[in-house]
């Protein structure tokens, strides 16, 4: 048996999907891969990043492409942090977290930016 997942391509955030789905998970898991970085929120909920990314940690921004490797990354210290909120605007999504950071996923047009993975269905965005 074979297990298929619906893919659906998009350039912009996927409209069926209200943004705030991410409000109080927890970040279970932050993995860094070589051309990725991963946010595990459990019940089948994550994001792929493949594209650039910002992370905010105490008033101060970082400003991150995937790349291998990616480097010195404090995006790691949100691991069993709560969402407070998640929001699109100008085509980004921002993360707001519970300890104060926020994480930003940019859409970079033209290139896929991120995986947005629900349940069986997964988006490129």
């Amino acid at each position: 048996m074979y297990l298929t997942r619906r893919r659906n391509r998009m350039t912009t955030w996927p409209a069926s999907i209200d943004p705030n789905i991410f409000r109080g998970k927890i970040v279970e898991v932050v993995c860094f891969g070589s051309n990725s970085v991963s946010l595990h929120f459990g019940e089948r909920l994550r994001i792929v990043i493949t594209g650039g990314f910002s992370h905010v940690t105490g008033g101060r921004r970082s400003s991150y492409g995937v790349t291998a490797p990616i480097g010195p990354c404090t995006l790691v210290n949100i691991a069993g942090s709560e969402v407070e909120s998640g929001v699109v605007a100008n085509d980004e999504l921002t993360l707001r977290i519970n300890n104060g950071d926020e994480v930003v996923v940019h859409n970079d047009f033209g290139h896929e930016s991120y995986q947005l993975i629900v349940g069986d269905d997964t988006y490129y965005v």
